[in-house]
């Protein structure tokens, strides 16, 4: 959908709005639309008041980068508007970066362009709180070429729990960004993956034979399988992230190391989606390629 399109109840509004962090580094970088539930990142010269009557519905404290989060057009709009005084500062300064798709020219404010080439990000004054911080850093690290090194009583805290649809949210965005791995690996080493995905961090320490997987356990087989993905697609994706995720739960019969962990794998994938919210036809979709995933290799 053209940004423009986007944008038409705002303009219709007669309420400048223009595209502010992923949304306009994803311009910069030239980044392809991911195929998830696709998503704008706004920055609106107006109060929630005033753009409440654009929506039937307005949703609140969904996303911690957004003063109210809309749905227009298939489209998710996480808005922050000019009275929001910055409760939620952004944590990196690239997130900043502006662009306004009526005159077609990047924004840059806050004199942050020379930290777009930059190989690590570079941290702001923030009231986030710590794991949010590292949800934001993963997002940039698996879109961009970014890297980000937490401090270490960071990975050391524990993570509280967060809302489903939060959740849900941050894996879309990650599993259907340029390189997934790099930001799982962030989530992972910080706890998070722990904390809120027991699933996928049970895979982590599970041996595979080195001769079908030189990679490694069967969580660095999982994040290796990104890179030969020819698709962002979020089934895809989420098919590759829980195709082994019955491994753990699996024992040896037949000969085999894992007997049975494509059905014990489809199970929990629907468990695991389910919790978090995702639609019931995609969890059938994701627990399909889970189960059938080792029927290729038979077909010969």
């Amino acid at each position: 959908m053209d940004c423009r399109t986007a944008l038409a109840p705002f303009a219709q509004a007669g309420i400048a709005t223009h595209l502010i962090s992923y949304s306009a580094l994803d311009r910069y970088f030239r980044q392809p639309d991911s195929g998830a539930e696709r998503v704008r990142y706004l920055a609106a010269d107006a109060t929630v008041a005033e753009i409440a009557p654009l929506f039937d519905e307005l949703q609140f404290g969904s996303d911690p980068m957004a003063d109210a989060v809309a749905v227009h057009d298939g489209l998710r709009l996480c808005i922050r508007c000019s009275d929001s005084a910055e409760p939620r500062g952004y944590p990196f300064s690239v997130q900043q970066f502006g662009f306004d798709p009526q005159r077609e020219v990047f924004l840059d404010p806050c004199a942050v362009y020379y930290d777009l080439r930059k190989p690590a990000l570079v941290g702001c004054a923030t009231d986030l709180e710590w794991w949010q911080v590292i949800a934001e850093a993963a997002q940039l690290m698996s879109r961009y070429h970014f890297t980000f090194a937490p401090e270490r009583e960071r990975i050391d805290a524990p993570v509280p729990p967060a809302p489903a649809p939060y959740q849900r949210h941050l894996l879309e965005q990650i599993l259907t960004s340029r390189a997934p791995a790099n930001g799982l690996r962030l989530l992972h080493d910080t706890g998070i993956v722990d904390s809120w995905w027991p699933e996928l961090a049970a895979m982590a320490g599970v041996p595979h034979a080195k001769d079908h997987h030189p990679e490694g356990d069967v969580w660095e087989h999982t994040l290796a399988t990104f890179a030969h993905r020819k698709s962002p697609d979020l089934v895809l994706s989420l098919g590759l992230l829980l195709h082994d995720v019955g491994k753990p739960r699996a024992t040896p019969q037949d000969g085999k190391q894992f007997f049975a962990h494509a059905e014990i794998g489809a199970r929990l994938a629907r468990r695991f989606l389910g919790r978090l919210g995702f639609a019931p036809r995609l969890i059938d979709a994701v627990a399909f390629l889970g189960r059938n995933h080792m029927m290729p290799a038979a077909l010969g």
